[in-house]
């Protein structure tokens, strides 16, 4: 699958007519005609704010499958797929399977978290808080030697 800026598409799809591409678009008003010809994509993708169920089906009509990025809300994702996107993007693999499958937008069983919980401050008057567990830091890198090694005079 390629993908990449609409001129290059346009050059692929010349030398490699059976290429699959997916044209994304960084605009909520629709490309020219006369690019869309010459790219000819398979693939038509767009910021999920931007779609809807008429710009859906218009795209559906002319030859083009949708996908759109980067959805992370459930409810948005199964409303997206009912409204006949064919791809979703998205950073929560889990909830995109769960949301599709149940098709009701909400997760079969809620989402464990990211990172596992922590207390912090257990001796407050209000009680135990909590924050996410941050990973280990690393120790920045050691700057480079001058003249050959750590040990020689500068």
């Amino acid at each position: 699958m390629f993908t990449g800026i609409p001129e290059a598409l346009a050059r692929i799809r010349e030398q490699v007519p059976a290429a699959v591409i997916a044209m994304s678009w960084e605009s909520p008003l629709p490309p020219r005609a006369e690019l869309v010809r010459r790219v000819r994509p398979d693939y038509f993708n767009q910021y999920y704010r931007w779609l809807t169920a008429g710009r859906i089906a218009r795209l559906h009509r002319a030859g083009m499958k949708v996908s759109t990025w980067t959805v992370d809300r459930p409810a948005t994702m199964a409303a997206l797929a009912a409204a006949g996107v064919d791809a979703i993007i998205s950073n929560d693999l889990r909830a995109l399977r769960r949301a599709l499958a149940t098709g009701s937008g909400r997760p079969a069983r809620p989402p464990r978290p990211h990172r596992p919980l922590r207390p912090a401050d257990p001796g407050t008057a209000a009680g135990p808080r909590y924050t996410p567990a941050r990973p280990p830091q690393r120790a920045p890198p050691r700057p480079a030697a001058r003249g050959g090694c750590l040990d020689s005079p500068a």
